[in-house]
């Protein structure tokens, strides 16, 4: 499974709260935008400056769940149910 990684920046903080701005270029109309996340789900020691690295993986089983559901709709519509 291929991973995606996103490298960010600590810019600040703002009260309980960590702002991670994506600041490389190279991430097209992302570059610039800000997330903003509680300072508890941040690596313990972060700071102002620092760079953090944000991976994105898929959950296979909540996936799987939904894609059931849907199948289960789908049919209950196309049976008249």
């Amino acid at each position: 499974m291929p991973l995606t990684q996103i490298k960010a920046t600590i810019d600040r903080f703002e009260g309980h709260k960590g702002v991670i701005l994506f600041d490389d270029p190279n991430l097209g109309s992302l570059a610039g935008q800000e997330l903003v996340l509680p300072k508890r789900l941040l690596p313990l020691g972060v700071g102002v400056g620092d760079v953090v690295v944000l991976d994105f993986l898929t959950d296979e089983q909540s996936t799987q769940q939904r894609e059931q559901i849907a199948r289960t709709v789908l049919e209950d519509i196309l049976n008249g149910e």
